[in-house]
């Protein structure tokens, strides 16, 4: 989510360089897109636990796909 987050500032940084109006407005909104993902994401993660220790070894990707 971190990354969403630095998205969401780039662009928040490109509107208020913009000198045009629409792009900047454009910018703005993409920078809203961006922190709303950012909310889905911790949102999400607060409502499941966390699947890093259950997975199998097919989807480990150390693994290259073999069981054990």
């Amino acid at each position: 989510m971190a990354y969403y987050r630095t998205m969401a500032a780039e662009a928040l940084e490109l509107a208020k360089a913009a000198g045009d109006e629409a792009l900047k407005a454009s910018y703005v909104d993409i920078a809203a897109r961006w922190d709303m993902l950012a909310k889905e994401v911790e949102r999400r993660s607060a409502r499941q636990p966390d699947k890093a220790h259950h997975s199998n070894s097919e989807s480990d990707p150390q693994s290259n796909g073999e069981r054990h």
